[in-house]
């Protein structure tokens, strides 16, 4: 397999170069993604014998036991990390055991730190006000935005998402402007359509919401947002016959997403009702 072919590369690379680490960072995070806690291990103690840089060793092992699920082992060798020495990948493993137990306030203070002397770093800036958003204080999230969008103007991230915040601050004449420079700027990305199409759904323009949406179901079929977006918009359309196996399909989908719990709440009320008679022609 694939899998295997990089595996052997490697560790032919490493029998090559006994010392040749970004072979054995490479390893590591394969095993790290097989749940192999004693490879990984064995290669971290290879690197320790190196003199590899205490930093490095002790966020390698953060990824391990975050790998493993072993959150509280995860974050101890994160934090020795990052007392070593900061690096933004220890504190995107901070950042992903918090936002996991939902720690909104110790990730507000891990990036505001970190921003504070890494002003520049837009992904950073972009999780920040996402935490906000995810508080419930959108009016901190829009405010924030605002500051990112006058140094970023023509971000496409930072566009959609201030249209998303706009829409759930109920200024959907706003949300949907931003959604329109978006799309100008973007008209093949999914996350763009869907922002799009679900402010005209707030509007009550599900016709022009429906034609989004198709576009972005055919662009990525496997999007459970999208088809929750298309169940809703079908219903909202009186056609909720049709509705029903998108609703089924992003509800039985793996992924996560913002809106999942009214998901599975709106399935089980459409299955214990009668669905309507469909009013509009598909």
């Amino acid at each position: 397999t694939q899998r295997e072919n990089a595996i052997n590369s490697l560790q032919r690379a490493i029998a090559w170069e006994e010392e040749y680490t970004p072979a054995y960072l490479k390893l590591i995070a394969i095993y790290s993604e097989d749940k192999n806690e004693a490879k990984v291990l064995e290669l971290i103690n290879k690197l320790t014998a190196m003199n590899t840089d205490s930093s490095l060793i002790n966020r390698l092992k953060g990824e391990l036991y975050w790998a493993l699920n072993n959150t509280e082992k995860a974050e101890s060798f994160f934090n020795l990390s990052l007392k070593q020495e900061a690096t933004k990948p220890a504190i995107l493993g901070l950042y992903r055991i918090h936002r996991r137990s939902k720690e909104y306030q110790k990730i507000t203070s891990l990036l505001q730190n970190w921003l504070s002397k890494n002003p520049d770093d837009l992904t950073s800036a972009i999780s920040l006000a996402e935490n906000y958003r995810q508080q419930g204080d959108l009016l901190a999230a829009k405010n924030y935005y605002q500051i990112l969008l006058t140094k970023n103007t023509n971000n496409l991230i930072l566009i959609n998402n201030m249209a998303i915040i706009e829409q759930e601050l109920h200024n959907y004449d706003t949300a949907a402007a931003l959604a329109e420079q978006a799309y100008s700027l973007n008209n093949k990305s999914v996350n763009i359509i869907d922002t799009k199409a679900w402010i005209e759904v707030q509007r009550g323009n599900y016709q022009t919401a429906l034609s989004l949406l198709r576009e972005a179901n055919t662009l990525d079929y496997q999007n459970a947002e999208v088809k929750y977006h298309l169940a809703v918009t079908l219903d909202k359309m009186g056609q909720r016959n049709q509705g029903f196996a998108y609703l089924e399909a992003a509800v039985a989908s793996q992924q996560n997403f913002s809106d999942k719990h009214q998901a599975i709440e709106l399935l089980k009320k459409w299955q214990d009702l009668a669905p309507p008679t469909s009013k509009v022609n598909n």
